[in-house]
C-alpha cells in the first residue's frame, strides 16, 4: 500500500487499480488506505465496498450509476470491489466507465 500512498502524495493516484491476491486481505488494506489517506471511510456515503460471488451486468450498471453521482461529503468517491468472477456482459458495461471515469472516482478492483 506504500505505493498508493506515494502516488497520492505526488498527486498521481490513478482512477482505477486491479489488485490480485486474497480479496479479504486486500479489501482490509485498501479500506484502511481509503480511510486514512483519502479520507473516505466506511461510514461515508461516498464509500462503497462489496465482494461479489459473480459480478454481472446488473451489478455493473448499479456501480456505473453510483459512480456518476457527485461526492456527498468530500472530494471523491471510492469503490472497493471484490470480483472473483465477472461476466462478459459486465465487462462490457464497465468498459466506458473505466476508460473515461468521472474525475472524482477511484476504483480498487480486487481479484484472486
Amino acid at each position: 500500500m506504500d505505493i498508493l500512498v506515494e502516488r497520492f502524495e505526488n498527486n498521481a493516484l490513478h482512477h482505477a487499480y486491479l489488485l490480485a491476491g486474497n480479496i479479504e486481505s486486500l479489501g482490509e488494506k485498501i479500506a484502511t488506505f481509503s480511510d486514512t489517506t483519502l479520507g473516505v471511510g466506511g461510514r461515508s456515503p461516498d464509500y462503497y465496498q462489496k465482494t461479489f460471488d459473480s459480478f454481472g451486468v446488473d451489478d455493473a450498471r448499479e456501480i456505473k450509476e453510483m459512480a456518476y453521482l457527485a461526492p456527498l461529503v468530500g472530494e471523491r468517491r471510492v469503490f472497493i470491489l471484490g470480483i472473483p468472477a465477472i461476466t462478459r456482459e459486465a465487462q462490457n458495461a464497465l468498459l466506458k466507465l473505466l476508460e473515461e471515469p468521472p474525475k472524482h472516482v477511484h476504483f480498487f478492483i480486487l481479484a484472486p
